[in-house]
């Protein structure tokens, strides 16, 4: 947009930092089994996370996955993510993305109407992210209306 609006470098490469300062990503799993296999979480928790229906939530800044929650049941999962895309409004952009998960997302999408943008991305996440996620994952990638502050 402000490379149209400007065609002034400096502008957008401004815009670019604004952007990445105030975009966020989280995912909720919908189980462990697939962090074990990729070896980024041990055989005795992820047993104990399937046993007691752990749901971690992971949060992605600079390209770096950290735990941001854990919750018991997918459902508490889905309303941790509605609740964060909330946080983050009012929102200039937002994803949602699913492993496999079509139907989750949609409903994701309908949680969200409210304050999500009139274009909003629905992306089946690619097999290389999702092999350490698993079928049945959700995620919000969102862009607050504050970068253009």
């Amino acid at each position: 947009e402000t490379a149209e609006a400007t065609g002034d470098v400096a502008q957008v490469l401004d815009a670019i930092k604004r952007v990445r300062a105030n975009q966020r990503l989280f995912a909720a799993l919908d189980t462990l089994e697939y962090l074990k296999h990729s070896g980024r979480v041990g055989w005795a928790s992820a047993s104990i996370g399937a046993l007691l229906q752990i749901k971690p939530i992971l949060d992605v800044q600079d390209g770096e996955v950290k735990p941001y929650a854990r919750v018991r049941t997918f459902k508490r999962a889905f309303e941790a993510l509605v609740e964060l895309a909330h946080q983050q409004a009012p929102l200039d952009r937002l994803g949602i993305l699913h492993t496999d998960n079509e139907k989750g997302a949609q409903d994701l999408r309908e949680a969200l109407k409210d304050i999500a943008p009139e274009h909003t991305l629905i992306l089946n996440i690619t097999p290389t992210i999702g092999t350490h996620i698993g079928p049945g994952g959700l995620g919000i990638a969102t862009v607050s209306q504050s970068w253009k502050a």
